[in-house]
């Protein structure tokens, strides 16, 4: 997770806030993994999100983690909309939801 972390924050549209907080990709990886809980899952059989096998791993660490929502911007994973009873759903949604 912290690779992909690390691959989206280097996308283009980041860049501008990057260079005002003065922070690369690989330091805010590095805060993430420093406030975060580190979850052992694995993936095995066939994927569970079909259009993005790669997003699997953060629907596997949400039920790890036992989470009551998994928070993203990924389309492929708002289109399942939840996942073994964790709501998927969009930073406004959890905002608007939890506060």
């Amino acid at each position: 997770m912290l690779l992909e972390l690390e691959e989206v924050l280097s996308y283009e549209r980041f860049q501008n806030r990057l260079k005002v907080l003065q922070q690369t990709p690989e330091q805010l990886a590095s805060y993430a993994l420093s406030i975060s809980t580190a979850y052992d899952v694995s993936r095995s059989g066939i994927p569970i999100v079909y259009a993005d096998p790669d997003d699997d791993i953060f629907l596997l660490c949400a039920v790890e983690a036992k989470a009551a929502y998994l928070v993203t911007g990924d389309r492929h994973l708002l289109n399942m909309k939840s996942y073994c009873g964790i709501e998927i759903v969009t930073i406004d949604d959890f905002f608007i939801r939890e506060f």
